[in-house]
């Protein structure tokens, strides 16, 4: 899962699903979106892409989510931080059993 700011979601996901294109059984492009809201506050170290340090800000971004397999993940972890419009994107990763 990674979030990305509504304006640049439907970009970055097709740059990473494009780029990647995992085949999940005969399909490929395999994702889902939905809205979120992140609040946080940028500190003095930090290098804002649009906000103001030491302000509280609240932003309407999409979770993206997508699945791959162990020997991919490196791969996708590297292309979504080649593509995200933050310095450090939120990436979670979690192992899921397929039945």
């Amino acid at each position: 899962m990674v979030s990305c700011p509504i304006t640049h979601s439907h970009e970055f996901r097709k740059k990473i699903l494009n780029a990647w294109a995992w085949k999940n059984w005969n399909y490929s492009h395999c994702s889902g979106m939905y809205e979120v809201e992140w609040s946080f506050i940028p500190c003095n170290w930090a290098n804002p892409t649009i906000w103001i340090v030491g302000k509280l800000e609240l932003v309407r971004e999409h979770r993206i989510e997508t699945t791959c397999g162990d020997f991919e993940l490196a791969w996708l972890i590297e292309n979504i931080k080649k593509h995200h419009p933050y310095e450090t994107p939120h990436i979670e990763v979690s192992d899921i059993e397929l039945f």
